[in-house]
């Protein structure tokens, strides 16, 4: 049996298709990516980035890096002194006059056409053209306008940040699209992108190549010189995903393997590896303080440890071994229990979108791509709208993360595999949500695993979110007595209203425990789409 997951039903059922036709999880994963760009536009796109995880039916994994570049024309410290404030979540700058936050000059170079090309090219069965087809399709017939699209163009994006619905109609053709009468289209509309229709037609007849070096990337490159921006022909050429061995951890006898850095994988297996420390012979109830309270810790620990290197000089080599052993898991739980935490908020708005696939042979593939929280900049005559990945980069110079030509900067986007102690492949997982990914994904992880639950109770699970300054926020369906709980021992606890809320880590998973057969969930709390593709035995 072939099984896809992902947020948007119309990405799920056309991935569905190629899988019936005969392409493998990769062609499929690249397909429902594509469409997702069409129905899910301020989420992902080609104007995006994102990462990959591969997994061959022979368990050979490989990751592919598409992030966003700076400018080959950055200059590393020149925007110092215009720094405002970091941001009250995860990462990320303010500057005087938003710059890196909106419009032509907080766009990175765009990955996701090169990503997933480059995956079908390695990975893939079927021509380029062809997983291309139902994106034509959708951008051509339309789409109708969910209850989710709507509440995510009109989210709010937390302090010193434009809103979603700032962004959408920044430029004319997002406001001829989205808002043709003067206010932005309501849920049930039907939203037919006729120009990103033809950049799709471009691409399918002349390849992947023309986004960069073609027609397209001739129109991209004279945009963004008219706007200001400082990315030229130069760096969309000099453009190549990254191709690397992942990081591998385990959790309680599980194999884990996610991307690397700059991915949130380091965060995902640091975090388990702190909640094996914390307790050894299992966790707690879930619906419990003791529950809530040591999944928090470990989220915190890992989260702050992350950003306690990535803060350090980029000439100092992170000890990665070092830092994912269980003797430093040890000492993070040290300081947790000596009560030590950071000042930090996390108010990121939702963004980022997720795919992933299994097919009959056994191969595997997710993808997390994303706009970050989109540029609002759309190219006239192209449909798709640019990322502003680069308000993630520090405007001082000689840090990690500091922008300088051609480098890239963290992103929490972690799609990996899940292996039993016999090697075999039993999980599939990524989450959409920002800085939410990683909580949401170790939150399903310790649910799947530490407890049994199916994926469907595992995914559907009231959820919490826990950041550098130690606030556990809860979804609304908590017990008042765990929140009394967790009051009464001095934890600070912020509670939602809604029940399934869309502000948490939205997480996407295929299970498969103990070869009883494939099971796909796609998170209630945005629109989901799951499809599965029934085979003969062989």
């Amino acid at each position: 049996m072939s099984i896809v997951v992902c947020p948007q039903p119309l990405a799920a059922e056309a991935a569905r298709d190629v899988l019936e036709a005969g392409g493998n999880a990769v062609d499929a994963c690249v397909t429902a990516a594509v469409v997702q760009g069409v129905v899910d536009p301020l989420m992902c796109g080609f104007g995006g980035y994102g990462v990959m995880s591969v997994r061959t039916a022979d368990g050979e994994v490989t990751t592919l890096d598409f992030f966003g570049r700076a400018p080959l024309a950055a200059v590393e410290g020149e925007h110092s002194d215009k720094l405002r404030s970091e941001f009250a979540y995860d990462y990320g700058f303010v500057l005087e006059g938003g710059e890196n936050e909106i419009g032509y000059g907080s766009i990175a170079t765009p990955g996701t056409v090169a990503g997933l090309a480059t995956a079908l090219e390695r990975f893939g069965s079927l021509p380029w053209a062809g997983v291309l087809e139902p994106a034509l399709g959708v951008a051509t017939d339309g789409y109708l306008v969910t209850h989710a699209n709507r509440e995510q163009w009109t989210s709010a994006d937390g302090p010193d940040k434009p809103g979603a619905q700032t962004r959408l109609l920044y430029s004319e053709p997002g406001r001829a699209m989205f808002a043709p009468d003067g206010d932005l289209v309501a849920v049930g509309s039907r939203i037919r992108n006729g120009d990103l229709a033809e950049t799709l037609r471009r691409l399918m007849k002349a390849g992947a190549a023309d986004f960069y070096t073609g027609e397209v990337g001739r129109a991209i490159a004279a945009d963004l010189r008219a706007g200001g921006s400082a990315l030229t022909e130069a760096d969309l050429t000099a453009f190549v995903p990254e191709v690397s061995a992942p990081l591998r951890g385990s959790y309680r006898g599980y194999g884990i393997a996610v991307p690397p850095l700059p991915s949130g994988g380091f965060s995902v297996l640091q975090a388990l590896n702190v909640l094996e420390v914390l307790f050894p012979d299992g966790l707690p109830d879930w619906l419990s303080a003791d529950g809530v309270a040591g999944t928090a810790d470990a989220l915190v620990a890992a989260i702050g440890d992350k950003f306690t290197h990535l803060a350090g000089s980029r000439d100092t080599a992170l000890p990665i071994d070092d830092l994912l052993s269980k003797e430093h898991a040890r000492e993070l739980a040290a300081a947790l229990r000596a009560g030590a935490a950071d000042d930090e908020n996390d108010t990121e708005p939702p963004s980022t979108t997720h795919v992933a696939v299994v097919d009959a042979a056994g191969n595997a593939a997710a993808v997390t791509h994303t706009l970050a929280s989109g540029s609002g900049v759309f190219t006239p005559g192209l449909g798709f709208m640019y990322n502003n990945f680069l308000h993630g980069y520090d405007p001082r110079p000689g840090r990690w993360n500091s922008l300088r030509p051609g480098g890239t900067r963290p992103a929490s986007m972690s799609p990996g595999f899940v292996t039993d102690a016999g090697g075999d492949l039993v999980g599939v997982f990524g989450a959409t949500g920002s800085t939410r990914i990683v909580t949401s994904i170790v939150q399903v992880l310790s649910h799947l695993i530490d407890r049994s639950w199916d994926p469907h109770r595992a995914v559907s699970a009231p959820r919490i979110n826990a950041q550098r300054d130690g606030r556990i926020q809860l979804e609304g369906r908590f017990p008042s007595d765990v929140v009394r709980s967790l009051t009464a021992a001095g934890r600070p606890v912020q509670q939602h209203l809604r029940n399934y809320d869309s502000y948490f880590g939205k997480a996407h998973v295929l299970w498969n425990a103990h070869g009883a057969g494939w099971e796909g969930v796609a998170d209630p709390r945005a629109d989901g789409g799951t499809a599965l593709v029934a085979t003969s035995p062989s």
